[in-house]
């Protein structure tokens, strides 16, 4: 701008004056108007102020006063140089350039740009923002928005811009993880334009619903205390949080954080001690501990000095210890177990290794009752034992037709005997193997298809300590706790390949775990492993697996555990296609089919279900399935049963079609051993007085009562003190 200074204010000096600042401001009046575009050169504001032009109809107006020097004021529309807008952000304009950036004037300029509202995303609010001098964008109080423009007064220039800008969460909520009662805390940090509010939520079943927390209106969430009982049962364990962020522009919600909960960490409690073993040289010796407690850390210690000094078994640290192929010189050795947690160490019993040249026979591990198709069996120790019911299956060898009441069978000192749909097996006082009956898949283990009319002793070559048939199958449980199989392989119920049909020689299922129990159902084969878990291979259609067959049908070659189950499982026993466990707190498991009620759990709905615990008063001792019902032996004698009941199966004076919950099987003394059978069913029961009890289907004279017809409520078969 052009300047005037004045000496003395005589008439003619302001003529001139005045003439000269017409003929100023004459020259100067297409600067004060540009466009600021098209390279044209930037208008000039002075003192005096003005009003600078730019895109779309934007438009600075500069009052008298607001400069103290000439100043080329331009408006572009351009966003380069500008900080950077988070993605949240709704543009209802584009971004403007006022330069130069930083100017400052001292009375407020008004500012004009193009603003739209409805570019701005439904449910949000557009403001004029521009940056500050910290490099952030705020925004301009006082806009007012009309007639597609927003207008605002102003003291600084930058950039400029009209849209709404919700809240953006630069620091999200992290998992916390605490044992309790520990406080917890979550915190976010949110960028934008404030004031932000918070409202904190939480859902307690794993995200499905969330509630808004009173009060939680921090950018902070304190929890106080903390409880590991699980968020759905109105503890903290698993509980989510999530955050809300709002400002007048919008909401921003937050990722979700989770709350882990552990619980005060107490000592390990062994509830299963290890067990002193004596075996031959050669074998191995399994040895396992149960526990009970959180984050259990275990450490196997050996001692060669009766208990002196003690030493870490390097990489022994499992619930279960494995000493392969032991020799004399290992006779004597100690075992035990540290089981540790944040709380300290839990020191298992000591467990003795004797290691002999001849190691005595097996101890009694099954059933010497067992319950075929249409046949039944029991051993004897020391004495024989009997059969009675379809001939074909009783491998009594004398020719006769259906036996209907019990009659010798050449087994002797039987400690457990087995019974499959059509064939039998047993397992004498030395180990030894003794079988009998139907061999169409090889089932029988002989190297050969042919049926055994009398019970052979098989030279398997191995001791035995359990024996488990199937429909087609047999599995048999040596005393090194290694599993043999022979049979029908189909869908891998050997634990063999596709290419193995059928086996009629026993092989030895691949893998080194070793087991202590072991089932045979229909074409599946179940195990329980040293160190208290179940595990299960072969067929896999109805629920087998305790999966959904919807999700998965898959049938396996090679054992996989079966899940849900708690630790410290010590017996199992399979049906058609469902199974039982035992646990080491005498609670029984129910999983697999749940037709016709056999899982005893209250529902057949959707036909399968996982493992759950079947609802009985008391602790239980025993368990077996038929085909098609299932039952369970209180440690008072009581007996239980549930599942199908077209036949009697059930005990109950009459045929009720099925029961889905366990029923107590009336007139029965109290009992001490038990099975059922295959096909349409029947029980064999066996008093604590030695006394032989028999129900349900009669057909081959199974039942042993001297008839065929078919028995609602127990009955007795031999006087007590027939088995002892």
């Amino acid at each position: 701008m052009f300047s005037i200074r004045h000496s003395r204010p005589d008439g003619r000096r302001r003529l001139l004056a005045s003439w000269f600042m017409a003929l100023a401001a004459l020259a100067f009046a297409p600067l004060l108007t540009g466009c600021g575009g098209g390279g044209d050169a930037a208008p000039v504001v002075g003192v005096a102020g003005g009003e600078v032009e730019g895109p779309a109809g934007s438009r600075v107006t500069v009052p008298a006063g607001a400069l103290a020097s000439d100043t080329e004021v331009a408006i572009t529309e351009s966003a380069a140089g500008a900080p950077a807008l988070p993605a949240t952000v709704s543009m209802g304009s584009e971004v403007f350039a006022l330069t130069p950036h930083g100017t400052v004037f001292s009375k407020p300029v008004r500012v004009r740009l193009p603003a739209d509202p409805q570019r701005v995303a439904a449910g949000l609010t557009g403001f004029l923002y521009k940056t500050n001098a910290s490099g952030g964008w705020e925004r301009v109080p006082g806009a007012v928005v009309a007639d597609g423009f927003v207008t605002a007064e102003v003291t600084s220039f930058s950039w400029f811009g009209f849209f709404a800008f919700p809240p953006t969460i630069s620091t999200q909520p992290a998992d916390v993880a605490v044992t309790e009662p520990a406080p917890a805390s979550f915190e976010v940090t949110a960028l934008g334009s404030p004031p932000f509010m918070y409202q904190w939520q939480r859902s307690n079943d794993a995200g499905a619903r969330w509630s808004n927390l009173a009060g939680a209106s921090q950018r902070t969430l304190a929890l106080a205390s903390t409880s590991a009982d699980p968020a759905g049962n109105g503890g903290d364990d698993g509980a989510l949080f999530r955050v809300i962020v709002s400002n007048p522009d919008g909401a921003t919600t937050s990722q979700v954080a989770s709350l882990s909960v552990a619980p005060v960490p107490v000592l390990p409690v062994i509830t299963t001690q290890p067990a002193s073993l004596t075996v031959a040289p050669g074998v191995d010796a399994p040895f396992s501990v149960g526990a009970n407690g959180n984050g259990l850390v275990y450490q196997w210690q050996r001692s060669n000095d009766g208990g002196v000094s003690w030493a870490d078994l390097a990489g022994q640290t499992n619930a279960s210890l494995l000493l392969t192929a032991v020799q004399l010189a290992d006779d004597g050795a100690q075992l035990r177990v540290q089981v540790s947690n944040a709380a300290g160490p839990t020191t298992s019993a000591v467990a003795v290794l004797t290691v002999v040249a001849t190691p005595p026979p097996p101890a009694p591990t099954g059933s010497r009752i067992a319950a075929g198709y249409d046949f039944s069996a029991f051993g004897l120790n020391p004495g024989s034992g009997a059969s009675w019911g379809s001939s074909t299956h009783l491998g009594a060898g004398d020719g006769l037709p259906d036996r209907l009441v019990a009659g010798p069978m050449p087994l002797v000192n039987a400690i457990a005997v087995a019974a499959g749909s059509g064939h039998g097996g047993a397992i004498d006082d030395q180990g030894r193997a003794w079988v009998w009956g139907g061999n169409s898949f090889g089932q029988l283990g002989t190297g050969n298809l042919n049926p055994l009319g009398t019970v052979t002793q098989n030279g398997f070559g191995s001791r035995y300590q359990a024996v488990a048939l199937g429909s087609d199958h047999s599995l048999w449980l040596r005393t090194d706790g290694r599993i043999e199989a022979a049979g029908y392989n189909g869908n891998g119920a050997l634990g063999q390949p596709d290419s193995v049909y059928l086996s009629q020689s026993l092989l030895v299922v691949p893998g080194t775990a070793t087991y202590t129990a072991i089932a045979a159902g229909n074409s599946f084969s179940l195990a329980v492993r040293s160190d208290g878990t179940v595990w299960i291979w072969g067929h896999n259609s109805r629920g087998q697996y305790g999966t959904p067959p919807a999700n998965d049908a898959v049938h396996r070659h090679t054992p996989v555990q079966v899940s849900g189950l708690p630790g410290g499982i010590r017996a199992v026993a399979t049906g058609m296609a469902h199974s039982l466990a035992l646990d080491s707190a005498g609670q029984v498991w129910a999983w697999g089919e749940s037709t016709n009620g056999k899982l005893g759990i209250g529902s057949t709905t959707g036909n399968w279900a996982p493992a759950t615990r079947v609802s009985m008063p008391g602790t239980f001792v025993a368990i077996a399935c038929g085909a098609e019902f299932s039952l369970a032996l209180r440690d008072d004698g009581v007996l239980y049963a549930w599942g199908i009941d077209e036949t009697g199966q059930l005990g109950q004076g009459r045929p009720l079609g099925m029961s889905n919950v366990p029923l107590v099987v009336p007139g029965l003394p109290p009992i001490r051993d038990m099975d059922g059978g295959w096909g349409l069913g029947h029980a064999l029961a066996v008093g604590q007085d030695g006394s032989l009890w028999a129900w349900g289907r009669n057909n081959a004279g199974q039942l042993g009562d001297g008839t065929r017809v078919d028995r609602n409520t127990p009955v007795q078969v031999l006087p007590p003190l027939s088995i002892p």
